[in-house]
């Protein structure tokens, strides 16, 4: 059976003589890897829809049961030019989507397949609009945490839940009060701080421009959600050095 639907290229990688290999997510299937054949040849029909980051409709043929699927031909949505064009926002569109990526398992219902697609392309528009990356990328992964049922603590500490909380822990999963930041060894932070740290993982994508003037550097906040990640998921977002390195640079 053949389908045409939309859906934001994740990956590329390079597959056997000149195709290439998709991975793809949909609101309809969730995350599908796609055949391209042909697509690193000059005379390609698709290669110029086939970019990293961009939204694409395309017709495949789907059987079930399989896990890659042919992709026939392919358009381009929503290019999200400014991400080609920038090195600092290329890289972090490489985080939104290998966050995207690794959170997105096989068999997702239909209803959380939906809602990845959607948070991920519109974390995509608003970088190619001129967010900040590191207040876009806090706010884009503690989402998608949330999504998964890892929602960092940003209410009281992580371990008891105390409200008076003096610092932030990766361990932990979130704040940490004056205890448990003795026991786990964890700094403590000023308020101005534990309030963006709030403000980052209280907000939404749709509540972005609200942040305006109220966060000062947002770059601490990403590596401690990265490190939530890691520790309390098993996954490494390996684009995320990259990303810091720019950064470090700039």
């Amino acid at each position: 059976m053949s389908d045409r639907i939309e859906g934001l290229i994740l990956k590329q990688t390079d597959y056997r003589e000149n195709a290439v290999l998709l991975t793809v997510m949909t609101a309809e299937y969730g995350k599908i890897s796609l055949v391209a054949h042909g697509a690193r040849k000059l005379t390609s029909k698709n290669a110029a829809s086939l970019m990293p980051y961009a939204r694409i409709e395309f017709l495949f043929d789907y059987k079930d049961g399989r896990t890659i699927f042919r992709l026939q031909n392919a358009r381009t949505v929503r290019l999200y030019r400014h991400l080609h064009e920038d090195l600092v926002l290329s890289a972090a569109a490489a985080v939104v989507c290998e966050v995207c990526d690794l959170l997105a398992y096989d068999s997702l219902d239909a209803g959380t397949a939906a809602r990845y697609f959607m948070e991920t392309d519109q974390a995509l528009e608003l970088l190619n609009g001129g967010t900040d990356p590191d207040v876009l990328l806090a706010v884009y992964i503690s989402d998608m945490l949330q999504e998964a049922g890892l929602a960092p603590a940003a209410d009281g500490c992580a371990v008891c839940g105390d409200v008076h909380v003096v610092g932030i822990s990766a361990e932990a999963g979130g704040f940490v009060c004056a205890a448990h930041a003795a026991e786990l060894n964890v700094p403590r932070q000023s308020v101005t701080r534990l309030r963006q740290f709030r403000l980052l993982n209280k907000a939404s994508l749709d509540q972005i421009g609200r942040l305006d003037g109220l966060i000062e550097k947002a770059g601490d906040d990403v590596a401690v959600l990265i490190d939530i990640l890691r520790l309390h998921a098993g996954l490494e977002i390996r684009s995320f050095a990259f990303y810091q390195r720019l950064n470090a640079i700039e």
